[in-house]
């Protein structure tokens, strides 16, 4: 594991990883990274005739504000196949709102590559706010790309924090609409209570209690609770396993051809279409 578009990466280091990565056309790279600002200037230096088709680029967001920070650069950044890689996930994160720099505030569904204008108008509204009631879709003709691949997770090992499900329920159900393959990785160190089995719930370290905010409280104080308050079980990544309702959600993109070469934003757009995007009649479900 590494970050190949870290500042401290010893010279000569990324352009020999980048010979690796053209001499094994038949490999499938995912190149991940904190540091998306740097990807594509670095990438330009590892591939100076185009990044091959094997390599898929992603971005590690956290919550929201890395999403808006971040997701914009990963966007804009040529690559064939674009993922996101949000684990630990630390706070709920909209991908059907997503602020697009320069834009006075205007969010944007990178899923689908559009907007959600406020509800209830039809046509000729702005962009819904973050957390707003959502109307009806808008398709940009220009937008640079969309996601292809969501992974979440939760966060593991000593003083791990707490990802509320609800989180990942939201998240889930956006790629689902937008047929956009999704796979949870881990719940982490803190599980669900609810639904615990009697194994977890006699192998629990300690309890705590989650809000949507992400505040945690120990449930002692009556007067702590608010609505979507989740009770989770601290009981290490393996015994919580990666279930979400009772599901495994293990979903990839389809593969690409790896012989070709995408030398920028522009060049993907004229790739074969992926998916259908379903939008019911225009509206937010």
């Amino acid at each position: 594991m590494c970050d190949p578009f870290d500042n401290a990466a010893p010279a000569g280091a990324r352009l020999a990883f980048g010979q690796l990565i053209l001499a094994t056309p038949a490999l499938t790279w995912l190149l991940l990274t904190k540091r998306i600002g740097n990807a594509s200037t670095m990438l330009a230096e590892m591939f100076p005739g185009g990044t091959p088709g094997n390599v898929w680029l992603g971005a590690t967001v956290v919550n929201q504000d890395e999403a808006d920070r971040d997701i914009p650069k990963l966007l804009t950044t040529a690559a064939r196949i674009r993922f996101l890689s949000i684990e630990p996930m630390l706070g709920p994160i909209d991908l059907e709102s997503v602020r697009w720099p320069g834009l006075d505030g205007h969010r944007v569904d990178v899923l689908r590559g559009g907007y959600w204008n406020e509800a209830p108008y039809v046509i000729g509204a702005r962009s819904a706010t973050l957390d707003a009631p959502k109307g009806w879709f808008t398709n940009h003709s220009d937008f640079p790309s969309t996601i292809d691949w969501v992974i979440a997770g939760g966060e593991s090992g000593r003083g791990a924090r707490i990802t509320h499900p609800v989180w990942v329920r939201r998240l889930r159900d956006q790629c689902h609409r937008a047929d956009v393959p999704f796979l949870f990785k881990q719940w982490g160190q803190w599980m669900p209570g609810t639904g615990a089995t009697a194994e977890q719930i006699e192998a629990a370290r300690s309890g705590a209690w989650i809000q949507l905010s992400g505040h945690v409280h120990d449930g002692n104080d009556p007067a702590a609770f608010a609505n979507g308050d989740a009770h989770m079980l601290s009981v290490g990544k393996k015994l919580a396993g990666r279930t979400l309702d009772g599901v495994v959600h293990h979903a990839f993109p389809d593969s690409a051809p790896r012989s070709s070469t995408v030398d920028s934003v522009a060049d993907r757009r004229n790739l074969p279409a992926r998916r259908v995007i379903p939008i019911v009649g225009g509206r937010h479900v």
